[in-house]
């Protein structure tokens, strides 16, 4: 079954039917409200998110396949059908193959499954379905748990031309954060962070897994950068409709999203439809980074601080006492980002990065390892 809006015949105008539809109720001829994706229904359509109205929205825009560049700063990264194909670099081997298990945690594949809540691959009965699948050409950098690590992930998804970061990676820095704090230290990490909001990229990052009131401690890498903060993201329960009682919490917690319940294909060997079900801000993170992606295909000006100011702005309100800002409301937000920039349906050309697909290496039947040029 399709689990994503059919694309237009054409790109529509603002009097158009599809764009009117975008903008009311949900539209049967574009969307599917069951949109499986292998054999478990991500919780992808909750009416407060609106996540199937945003995709639709976008629609009318006419965006691109992999117009939006975004660096995945992680580790536990292997090619599969709902990624056919990345562009990355191994930072920690030096090398341009960034497929490998994770080396913290437990092993696994992390840095697959957070891709998954981004920018999974629709319509291919197999894995999840990415908030941001309609856009996003993911660049994987795997990266050592750690300041330096960190640090040297980001300056590389600056020179590789990204658009957004996403950090599902950190700590609390009260507390004994072991690797991730060896090194420099925070001072070269909040330079790297510096540097990339001069470059424009927006950077998403967890507000953690300790359940800490993020008020009275700081965490790392989330909360550095002289410029700015990156958009830390809580992660929401949507059974309960409570804050999961792991996540960071307090007024520095920009919004919050879905951490738990939709389906990941972890690794390559998952032909067999195979699946795993995270839970926690490093997917939370990962949900709010695939909207900002549509978000930034549409208003590709938008900035860190816009970005963040619109998300606030446009979320749903809780009654949770420890949520101080509110649930992400996907379609709101896409809506008041193109509001903003002025943008009208239709097609939009960008001047973005291009690729080059030769010189790739095929294994397994899957592509990847392409490297960027212009």
């Amino acid at each position: 079954m399709p689990n994503i809006v059919i694309p237009p015949s054409s790109c529509p105008t603002e009097s158009s039917q599809e764009y009117k539809l975008a903008n009311s109720a949900p539209n049967p001829a574009l969307a599917n409200e069951g949109f499986w994706n292998a054999y478990r229904e991500p919780i992808l359509s909750d009416s407060d998110i609106d996540l199937i109205k945003a995709w639709q929205f976008a629609e009318v825009f006419c965006v691109s396949e992999n117009s939006t560049s975004v660096a995945f700063i992680d580790q536990g990264f292997s090619a599969n059908a709902d990624f056919p194909f990345f562009d990355g670099w191994d930072l920690i081997d030096d090398d341009d193959d960034p497929n490998g298990i994770s080396l913290w945690a437990g092993g696994g594949f992390h840095g697959n499954e957070v891709m998954s809540y981004a920018c999974a691959r629709i319509n291919n009965r197999f894995g999840g379905a990415g908030t941001g699948a309609q856009v996003i050409r993911p660049l994987a950098l795997r990266a050592s748990y750690d300041t330096y690590g960190t640090t040297e992930a980001i300056y590389t998804a600056i020179r590789w031309g990204a658009d957004v970061i996403n950090l599902s990676q950190g700590t609390i820095s009260e507390s004994v954060c072991g690797l991730f704090c060896r090194y420099d230290g925070d001072e070269s990490l909040s330079d790297a962070i510096d540097e990339a909001l001069r470059h424009g990229i927006i950077i998403v990052s967890i507000a953690g897994n300790t359940g800490d009131d993020l008020d009275e401690v700081s965490l790392i890498p989330a909360e550095s950068g002289s410029l700015g903060h990156p958009i830390i993201v809580g992660n929401f329960d949507l059974a309960t409709k409570r804050a999961d009682l792991s996540s960071g919490y307090g007024s520095v917690v920009n919004i919050w999203a879905p951490g738990g319940s939709m389906p990941t294909a972890a690794n390559s060997s998952s032909s067999d439809h195979s699946l795993s079900a995270g839970n926690g801000t490093s997917f939370s993170s990962a949900y709010i980074t695939g909207i900002v992606a549509l978000m930034k295909s549409i208003a590709p000006e938008l900035n860190n601080d816009e970005t963040r100011r619109i998300l606030e702005t446009s979320a749903n309100t809780s009654t949770d006492t420890r949520i101080s800002t509110g649930l992400v409301d996907a379609y709101a937000a896409i809506r008041l980002a193109s509001n903003e920039a002025g943008v009208k349906p239709g097609r939009i050309f960008l001047n973005r990065v291009r690729w080059k697909t030769h010189n790739c290496q095929i294994r397994s039947g899957l592509l990847f390892k392409c490297r960027r040029i212009g």
